[in-house]
């Protein structure tokens, strides 16, 4: 085959590619469940994803969050916006990490800003795709398998609760 036959190949599924729309790019989600809610948010918000630790309950009583802990020696906040879990550590001081892991929590880790990280508690944990504009768009929910979620923005969160 002639290097011009092979030009023409190239030049063809490029004019191809323009006859048809953009390919539908999805993004990869994390959805998971806070108290009674379901959220979804971007996986590229999140930085790790662990079960959960033995948590230090702060000095100072903090309604909106469950303590800190280390994680590979950065001390690292469990924010607890409606704190869920501060009344069941509550109510099992002394047992919480063993209540805690037989409720089968995580933690998700994000990294607000450079250096910053805080951790949220999550049930039922999973992996989805989503197209890019039901991300993008100005909804405040996103459907994953037909189920309504809130998107989550950790940064509101932190901004609202401390």
């Amino acid at each position: 085959m002639s290097s011009e036959s092979l030009k023409d190949l190239f030049v063809q599924s490029d004019s191809l590619l323009d006859q048809y729309d953009e390919v539908e790019e999805n993004t990869i989600c994390l959805h998971f469940r806070y108290g009674k809610k379901n959220y979804c948010t971007s996986i590229n918000e999140v930085k790790e994803i662990i079960d959960f630790p033995r948590v230090i309950p702060f000095p100072v009583y903090h309604p909106k969050a469950l303590g800190v802990f280390n994680l590979r020696g950065n001390i690292v906040p469990v924010l607890d916006p409606e704190s869920h879990l501060v009344k069941i550590q509550d109510l099992h001081r002394f047992k919480s990490p063993a209540v805690f892991a037989k409720m089968k929590l995580r933690l998700i880790v994000f990294e607000i800003s450079n250096g910053v990280t805080v951790a949220f508690p999550a049930y039922e944990v999973g992996k989805c795709e989503v197209s890019s504009d039901e991300v993008n768009s100005e909804q405040s929910f996103i459907r994953v398998n037909g189920i309504p979620y809130e998107k989550f923005d950790i940064k509101t969160i932190v901004e609202g609760n401390l």
